[in-house]
């Protein structure tokens, strides 16, 4: 295997829901994009580009192989901001902006995002609309049908000022890989996929993807602003990054670690303190009915933001589920 890592910047053209629990008729988000809504989405539009005629086989043949080659961090919310005003996070220095990334993190008061804690962040970043269905007879709302839907905005208010709210996450291709006549490729900086008849770069995926829930409404459109090519040997300015035939990460600060993605926990992890939550990871898959017919495998899982006493090796798996490295 060949990996290559590549920075990817998005910007919010809409408000975005990413799918989370439902506390009566509320539909609550996360605050962050995880793997497998990108590579979900991304497995969608790759079907639709190489296949002139998709389907579930062929759907389920591109899912395959993105879930094994292509292997994404989760993405967090950012802003530009020049003069953190006490906001500042953890700062990417991209094409001379500075991106203040809000990272989970669990401190002594609780589930932190960059300096904000989750009230605060909620404030800034969490709105809401209320939608109903409608009886086509009575020309009135059905009985039962009211919801409300949170969303991250994407435009906030800080300090009187507005932001344009940004996405930040990293991808890593396997190059040079191929499974039933789908190949991936990097000609030069660009990122390619192909199959007998059709070949796309990985831009125009990237340009065409709509994430989370709530679709229909125009919720998750995004503007991609930057698809680079990144040979540092770290991601959010925290872990190395070991790339031979897996992906390990490995945390900077030798005393504490604390996690940007799902981690898995399995027999035989020796993890000697957790702050932090667990959470059984559940999602809705394609099935021969369509998408969201199928209940995936459950993994129990430490949440992003959760931090551990002691040094780990992360190994990325597929739709960016971590693991610990017992090698």
């Amino acid at each position: 295997m060949s990996w290559v890592k590549y920075l990817v910047v998005f910007k919010s053209k809409s408000s975005i829901h990413i799918g989370y629990r439902q506390v009566s008729f509320l539909k609550t988000t996360r605050y962050y994009i995880p793997g497998t809504t990108i590579t979900g989405a991304i497995s969608s539009v790759v079907s639709k580009l190489l296949y002139d005629k998709p389907n579930l086989d062929t759907y389920n043949k591109v899912d395959s192989f993105i879930k094994t080659n292509v292997k994404p961090t989760y993405f967090y919310p950012s802003i530009i901001l020049n003069d953190t005003n006490g906001l500042s996070s953890i700062d990417l220095t991209i094409d001379e902006q500075n991106y203040i990334v809000f990272l989970p993190e669990y401190r002594n008061n609780g589930l932190n995002y960059g300096n904000l804690t989750k009230e605060e962040f909620e404030q800034i970043f969490i709105t809401s609309f209320v939608s109903t269905a409608m009886n086509p007879k009575t020309k009135s709302s059905e009985e039962g049908s009211l919801h409300e839907t949170e969303l991250i905005k994407n435009k906030v208010k800080i300090k009187n000022k507005i932001f344009d709210v940004y996405w930040i996450g990293y991808l890593f291709f396997n190059i040079n890989s191929s499974k039933d006549n789908i190949s991936l490729k990097k000609e030069n900086e660009k990122i390619v996929i192909s199959n007998n008849s059709n070949s796309v770069n990985f831009n125009d995926i990237l340009e065409n993807l709509q994430l989370g829930g709530e679709r229909n409404y125009g919720f998750g459109l995004m503007d991609l602003i930057l698809f680079s090519f990144d040979k540092s040997d770290s991601i959010f300015n925290n872990w190395y990054v070991d790339i031979n035939d897996e992906i390990v990460f490995k945390f900077k600060d030798q005393n504490t670690t604390t996690i940007f993605n799902h981690l898995e926990i399995k027999q035989g992890n020796n993890i000697k303190y957790i702050y932090g939550e667990l959470e059984p990871l559940i999602s809705l898959i394609w099935s021969e009915k369509g998408p969201g017919h199928k209940i995936s495998k459950p993994k129990i899982c430490l949440t992003p933001g959760t931090k551990l006493e002691g040094t780990y090796n992360l190994i990325l798996n597929e739709n960016g589920i971590l693991s610990i490295d017992l090698k």
